[in-house]
């Protein structure tokens, strides 16, 4: 059986997790990447179902890139 994703996302069993940068300054290279890892729960399966977005400055931040990365123990975040 297949679900809608706009049904699923709103099921109560549907867990919602909520990840943000930490508050950063704007670096005066005009093109900059942050990197940030996240710990996700590891006690079953899960599938990342959908994602939104919470940019407070789309002047400056204008598009998110999502990577799984199996293995990873330690969270970092960087610039480039």
């Amino acid at each position: 059986m297949s679900l809608n994703i706009f049904f699923a996302v709103r099921l109560t069993e549907t867990r919602r997790l909520a990840y943000r940068f930490p508050a950063t300054n704007v670096p005066a290279q005009e093109t900059t990447y942050m990197c940030m890892n996240i710990e996700l729960p590891e006690d079953k399966a899960y599938h990342m179902i959908a994602f939104e977005p919470i940019i407070d400055n789309i002047e400056v931040m204008h598009h998110i890139l999502v990577y799984g990365c199996p293995g990873l123990s330690k969270c970092l975040l960087w610039s480039h």
